[in-house]
């Protein structure tokens, strides 16, 4: 699946928003980061650019993307929040406000 350059840097802000949910960055989370790098084909250095995009502009990406493009993010933002070996109520919090921001069914 290939995600336009857009598409990347607004998955990327969503992962990040899940990522800092609660309150801390996990070295699990950034590996898992590193290797959604892989599989999303971008470039690390492509996390700084995501994170000028506003929340607002980010939701409007993810929201005209294809439903299996959506179907994806939820499941890489599900991945995300357990990367650390726990899941709390903010990063639940994050992720449904993310699946409803951006369409995508839960």
């Amino acid at each position: 699946m290939e995600f336009s350059l857009a598409e990347k840097l607004a998955v990327i802000r969503a992962i990040e928003d899940v990522i800092v949910a609660d309150g801390r960055v996990d070295n699990r989370e950034i590996g898992f980061m590193k290797q959604l790098s892989y599989f999303l084909n971008f470039e690390m250095s492509l996390i700084g650019e995501a994170r000028k995009l506003s929340r607002e502009e980010g939701m409007l990406i993810l929201n005209g993307m294809a439903a299996n493009k959506k179907q994806s993010l939820g499941l890489i933002l599900k991945e995300m929040a357990g990367a650390d070996g726990r899941v709390n109520d903010n990063e639940l919090s994050v992720i449904y406000g993310i699946f409803a921001d951006a369409g995508i069914d839960v």
